[in-house]
């Protein structure tokens, strides 16, 4: 009876966890490519949010400068009350209210209080700004084209720190995988040699340092796999998701590059460089403030037009008007000179950072030249070095069957080719970064170039 009880116990509990059992497992989170990635990153970028926005302000800034040579209608009011005889006179006048008894003495020294509102629509028209206006234009145009040149290489820079680590993070698997075959192959290894204290050999110090050989792979596979979650933590708060459902498809391209040479890169990015434009647009806006305070004597210009009403009560409202043009000229300013002086040196001082722009970059793309050709002639070294570790790993192994050699030796071979496959995997590392990097300095990393590496990361599946 207990039995049957049990055993129906027993299916009632299997019957609750069928639908666990047989529910419908969670979608994986659809792996990203390497470009998929960076557009990510570039949709979710605040730094080219703000860069978007600044570029937006100057425009708006330019439909600004533009509208200020138009006429610029305004409106105002007030309302005041007092007793002063000229206030009251000229008043009495705007209003239409003067007889001949506001001539009196007495009514003149001491006329009362009145009441007066004003209201005014005012057209004021520039006709001749010294040139100011059309200063105020340059420089807003300028600053435009600045503002999008920053833009330009915000998105460059979101670009290569994308793929700065969605590379580091093929880097940090491709080391863990080989670390994962390394360690699998020398455990079996140690426990082949295990087994010989079950036939009543006593293990020696071979064995044991041996043993050092695989903790250290270990070890060194834990740090591994810190780094990897440190990359994919990275990766994620640049694409704005969380690193437990980051997939990133590919893996370290094998594939060079064609590079132009050395003085052409610098030249494109002379051309092209976003610091060197925005440096060169620094300096020319620095010229024409210049001119600007060489200018500053010139006259100003203004044509205005004035409909008046004014009102004790709201119950008539006489009106007068008023056009006429005013100039305006600068007399013995004694600030003039020093503003021309100041002028003079802000624009030096624009045209020396130009020059030493355009010196940084030389040497940024000679820097980021040398380290790719670099990168990139140590890759066949290091892929030599991977075949001849796994080659002396294969011959210590039948060795050591034959008891020709100890575990150690064929525990140090394994090492060896777990150092030389990482080698090689930071060397594809290295070259990868690197070519995204010098078109980075030559200010070319487009769309193309970032489609181009992901494709040949994705022939690595």
């Amino acid at each position: 009876m207990v039995n049957m009880r049990e055993k129906a116990r027993s299916a009632a509990i299997a019957f609750c966890f069928l639908p666990v059992f047989f529910a419908p497992a969670p979608a994986a989170a659809q792996a990203r490519t390497l470009s998929q990635t960076v557009e990510a990153t570039l949709a979710h970028s605040p730094e080219l949010r703000a860069a978007q926005a600044q570029v937006r302000s100057a425009d708006a800034a330019v439909g600004e400068a533009l509208t200020r040579s138009l006429p610029e209608l305004s409106a105002s009011a007030s309302a005041t009350r007092g007793d002063n005889p000229v206030y009251v006179f000229s008043s009495l006048l705007e209003q239409g209210r003067f007889g001949a008894q506001n001539f009196a003495v007495s009514e003149l020294n001491d006329p009362g209080y009145i009441t007066n509102i004003n209201g005014a629509l005012n057209l004021d028209l520039p006709i001749f700004s010294g040139f100011e206006l059309k200063h105020g234009r340059e420089l807003a145009h300028l600053n435009l084209a600045g503002s999008q040149i920053l833009e330009l290489g915000q998105t460059q820079q979101v670009r290569y720190a994308a793929l700065a680590a969605g590379l580091r993070v093929f880097l940090d698997q491709a080391l863990a995988q080989s670390l994962d075959v390394r360690i699998a192959s020398s455990q079996k290894e140690v426990a082949d040699a295990r087994k010989l204290e079950e036939k009543g050999l006593v293990l020696g110090s071979d064995y044991y340092a041996a043993q050092a050989i695989l903790d250290g792979m270990r070890s060194q596979r834990v740090d591994i796999q810190g780094d990897l979650a440190a990359a994919r933590f990275s990766l994620a708060a640049l694409t704005g998701e969380e690193a437990k459902t980051l997939s990133l498809s590919g893996g370290l391209a094998k594939a060079a590059y064609e590079i132009p040479s050395e003085q052409e890169l610098i030249d494109d990015a002379l051309a092209a460089r976003p610091a060197i434009r925005e440096a060169a647009l620094a300096a020319q806006a620095a010229a024409i403030k210049r001119l600007g305070a060489r200018e500053s004597f010139l006259p100003t210009l203004d044509a205005f037009a004035s409909l008046q009403t004014n009102t004790p009560d709201f119950i008539g409202s006489p009106s007068n008007r008023m056009i006429g043009v005013q100039a305006s000229l600068p007399f013995g300013d004694p600030s003039y000179f020093f503003r021309q002086d100041q002028a003079r040196a802000e624009e030096d001082s624009s045209r020396a950072r130009e020059q030493a722009a355009a010196q940084s970059v030389r040497i940024d793309v000679s820097q980021a030249y040398e380290a790719y050709q670099s990168a990139t002639q140590s890759l066949p070294i290091m892929q030599q070095a991977v075949g001849q570790a796994q080659k002396s790993l294969e011959l210590f192994r039948p060795l050591y069957r034959e008891g020709r050699q100890s575990i150690m030796e064929v525990l140090r071979a394994e090492s060896a080719a777990a150092q030389a496959q990482e080698g090689y995997s930071r060397a594809l590392y290295a070259a990868q970064l690197g070519y995204a990097r010098l078109l980075l300095s030559a200010g070319k990393l487009d769309t193309a170039t970032v489609a181009a590496m992901s494709a040949n990361s994705e022939a690595q599946q």
